[in-house]
């Protein structure tokens, strides 16, 4: 995730205060990722970027959401991304460009099932892998690089 800010940050006429926003579902998180901008980039930019709760950001867009799915865990519990109206709202709210920041393995086997018995999130995982569009964090710099034709 602050990889790609500082990334996207060099791009001429793009503005991390009107253009991206930052969402997560943990208000405990929204500090955390706050702090970690300041340390990667700078006060200046943690100040511009905003960096709000799912909750906090319905009925809201914006150009590039970062949606940091934060749960990581070996018993694929989800917590709050298993609400589908919580999801909803954040899969939604980019005008352009999303880019899900999360753990995988623990997205595609937690939560709850449509009527198919399928997990949407893995499922869009899936269309993600299928679409060549997600990617490791070994691979990430090279790879927001191509998808941004460089």
């Amino acid at each position: 995730m602050f990889r790609f800010l500082g990334h996207i940050k060099k791009v001429p006429g793009f503005n991390l205060k009107t253009q991206v926003c930052v969402i997560t579902f943990y208000k405990e998180q929204v500090a955390c990722i706050k702090e970690k901008i300041k340390m990667e980039l700078s006060t200046q930019d943690a100040e511009d970027i905003r960096v709000m709760t799912v909750d906090s950001f319905q009925g809201s867009e914006c150009d590039c959401i970062i949606l940091s799915f934060v749960r990581s865990n070996n018993q694929h519990n989800i917590g709050f991304i298993d609400d589908p109206r919580r999801l909803n709202v954040a899969l939604t709210r980019a005008k352009f460009l999303l880019l899900a920041v999360g753990d995988t393995n623990t997205l595609c086997y937690g939560g709850w099932r449509n009527n198919n018995n399928e997990c949407p999130v893995g499922e869009l995982i899936k269309f993600a892998h299928e679409k060549g569009i997600i990617t490791t964090t070994a691979n990430f710099a090279t790879d927001i690089g191509m998808w941004c034709g460089e």
